[in-house]
């Protein structure tokens, strides 16, 4: 008899698992569905405005660099103050995207110089179990929606630097959610990975002047790509929950 109780508990809860993957998957679906679109109609918008900001950069580069060749100044160095930004999740059950973002998040820093930023509670646990771990910044983001006191911290941080690489889920498809990197700084244009091959920047004529265009560039459009990579993320956390819970 006793055994016959047990075996219906353990029915009894197994339904009610059921019940609540379903209900994170519904809740996932609608999620993604509120998104989706406006994230993939500001893909291509944000990609075109990167390869301009690239440009942009790049001509300052240029233009400094023939300044101090001028001058007969040697030693031109572009390099700056480099950040790695790994944006996970708080909460769980979004499958096995994190951990692979992560991984190749944990692979880049530890084999180049420089300074550490993770967005979520579930990157800082990932972190914390390594070893040897250099030190991080650590900030909080909802994982269902952007708000503008969060992203305003974050900003205040990332300014700090010249060349910033951000690590986050990518949302392919429904079935497909890749692990990508993405330069919000200008150094490349966006979500192309280092190894790709970049053409020589166009040849622009700035007005005013090149610095003032620069410094708007570095402000508002790099806050319109630090947003998008955020909204990617939410985007393939919510895919990857509901293959999840369908699973």
């Amino acid at each position: 008899m006793s055994k016959i109780k047990q075996l219906q508990s353990d029915i009894e809860l197994v339904h009610t698992l059921k019940f609540i993957a379903q209900a994170f998957e519904e809740i996932s679906v609608m999620r993604m569905k509120r998104v989706r679109q406006s994230v993939l109609n500001s893909r291509e918008f944000v990609r075109e405005l990167s390869e301009v900001f690239f440009d942009v950069k790049a001509s300052y580069k240029d233009e400094i660099k023939r300044l101090l060749i001028e001058r007969k100044l040697a030693n031109y160095k572009t390099a700056g103050k480099k950040l790695t930004v790994f944006v996970s999740a708080n909460n769980k059950l979004y499958g096995e995207i994190i951990q692979t973002v992560f991984n190749r998040f944990y692979e880049a820093v530890k084999q180049e110089e420089t300074n550490i930023l993770i967005i979520g509670r579930l990157g800082r646990e990932l972190y914390e179990k390594k070893m040897d771990k250099k030190p991080y910044i650590y900030f909080e983001i909802s994982d269902s929606q952007i708000f503008f006191q969060d992203i305003t911290a974050i900003m205040y941080h990332l300014v700090q630097f010249d060349n910033i690489d951000v690590f986050y889920a990518h949302f392919e498809n429904i079935l497909n959610q890749n692990a990508v990197i993405s330069n919000i700084s200008g150094e490349q244009p966006f979500a192309l990975e280092k190894e790709a091959n970049i053409k020589d920047n166009a040849k622009f004529v700035f007005e005013p002047e090149i610095k003032e265009i620069l410094n708007y560039f570095k402000t508002q459009v790099f806050v319109a790509l630090f947003k998008q990579t955020i909204h990617e993320a939410h985007l393939a956390h919510f895919a990857s929950r509901v293959n999840e819970m369908e699973s």
